[in-house]
């Protein structure tokens, strides 16, 4: 797993990020580990549903940052992780349509190895597929069997002049 710290806002600005961060991790009850070079591993015999718990720690710079505290969390799952790819869904103006997707999904490993054997499911923001002026999403999805993972692909209907 790898972690980065760095201004949510623009992500290439470096001035005066603070000096003293602090990344650590902890596995279950266990006890907080350092986060060193912005990389960790998870045991191998991590048993499924443990939750790891990430933790960035900044100190203040005077007229620059605040000290801030953030914390994630992350899930050991069974499931083998997967990228999905392939499917769009374009923007436009009102037209009183349903907006559609194209495209075919391509569900690969995260060593690039292409999986052939996962179901992939389509969900809308909306509770079908939009019409209305507005911003939506659609969220593509493999889960359930031996793979998990999703990407959601955002879309505008602009209003009608």
């Amino acid at each position: 797993m790898t972690c980065t710290v760095e201004n949510p806002h623009d992500a290439t600005f470096k001035e005066g990020i603070p000096e003293n961060i602090t990344l650590t991790y902890q596995i279950g009850s266990g006890t907080p580990q350092t986060i060193t070079n912005g990389k960790f591993s998870i045991p191998a015999g991590t048993k499924k549903d443990t939750v790891i718990t990430v933790t960035a720690s900044t100190d203040a710079v005077n007229g620059k940052y605040t000290a801030a505290t953030k914390t994630a969390t992350v899930t050991v799952t069974d499931k083998i992780p997967v990228e999905i790819s392939g499917i769009s869904v374009t923007g436009r103006v009102y037209n009183g349509q349903p907006v559609n997707y194209t495209g075919t999904p391509v569900v690969k490993k995260l060593d690039g190895t292409v999986v052939t054997d996962a179901l992939v499911s389509y969900t809308w923001s909306s509770v079908t597929a939009p019409v209305n002026a507005g911003d939506y999403s659609l969220v593509v999805a493999v889960g359930g069997g031996k793979y998990i993972g999703s990407t959601t692909i955002p879309v505008v209907i602009e209003q009608a002049e």
